[in-house]
């Protein structure tokens, strides 16, 4: 009886620890999507983005080359991920750690996304991680063939992906008894704030 119990703490601590690690990555990726949104240069920005271009067009990228990394973890099979896959491994040992969650229909709601995730993870081997850059010839880079079929990834795609992740995440949260976390992060008023105070000043500026 004893080494049942420290069986089961053993395996509520790893899922308490493994569902901590997700929730980083996916308020992470949460983050830097949407700095890159408030970074994009619509009707409203353009002026002040295009001025100061210099910074906001290289900044705009890496936030969106870290996105497509976090995205990429979230997704991974590696045993040392902070993914959906190692949640729901051990949920399928234990379900009574999060009691009521159906993992077939919460893997069928992530499947929905598989065309845009697999744009976002190309994308990131392709360039945001470099992993499929290789030296050729006379120190030439090349890019790895099965690389170069290049799939857009959609904005508006994306924004559902990632609003249904946070969606999965809450409801394996709460069916755990865990504290039910929202995604909205503060950083995305920052850069609204940091973008006001420059279109302000090139307002005098003029």
């Amino acid at each position: 009886m004893h080494n049942l119990d420290e069986k089961r703490n053993q395996q509520l601590k790893e899922f308490e620890l493994r569902l901590d690690e997700l929730r980083k990555q996916i308020l992470e990726a949460s983050i830097h999507f949407n700095i890159c949104i408030d970074l994009w240069p619509n009707e409203e920005r353009v002026k002040v983005i295009n001025r100061y271009r210099g910074y906001f067009i290289p900044a705009r990228l890496a936030h969106f080359n870290q996105f497509t990394i976090k995205i990429s973890e979230i997704f991974s099979n590696r045993i040392t991920a902070p993914s959906f896959y190692n949640v729901f491994k051990i949920l399928k040992i234990n379900p009574e750690l999060a009691p009521g969650i159906e993992l077939q229909s919460i893997a069928k709601r992530l499947r929905q996304h598989n065309k845009t995730k697999q744009a976002i993870i190309n994308y990131r081997n392709r360039t945001a991680a470099h992993s499929d850059v290789t030296w050729g010839i006379e120190g030439k880079i090349s890019l790895k063939e099965e690389k170069l079929k290049r799939k857009p990834i959609l904005f508006g795609d994306t924004k559902k992906m990632l609003a249904e992740i946070q969606e999965i995440f809450n409801e394996i949260s709460s069916h755990s008894k865990h504290v039910q976390w929202s995604f909205e992060p503060l950083e995305h008023n920052h850069t609204n704030y940091v973008l006001n105070e420059l279109e302000s000043y090139y307002k005098l500026d003029k």
